[in-house]
């Protein structure tokens, strides 16, 4: 899987992902902040490769860290920066 994260740092209102060349599948989405606390949950229905758009604006500025994962517990892991 290769997650291809669309989106200028630091993020605003917006969070733009695109998950590539991935197997059809649902995906977790996690997004946590720098204490571990979970600010974003969800699941995505991915066919190839799929773009979708995850709400950031009621968070606060800092550092989060992104996990897009399979069912096996696959995935990637990317930092973002919300200013």
């Amino acid at each position: 899987m290769t997650l291809g994260c669309k989106f200028f740092h630091p993020v605003t209102d917006n969070i733009k992902l695109t998950i590539e060349n991935a197997k059809s599948d649902y995906y977790d989405i996690t997004i946590v902040n720098t204490l571990g606390v979970i600010v974003y949950s969800g699941k995505v229905e991915v066919s190839g490769t799929t773009t979708f758009s995850i709400p950031s604006g009621s968070f606060k500025s800092g550092l989060y860290v992104l996990r897009v994962t399979d069912k096996s517990g696959n995935g990637v892991v990317r930092k973002i920066v919300k200013g």
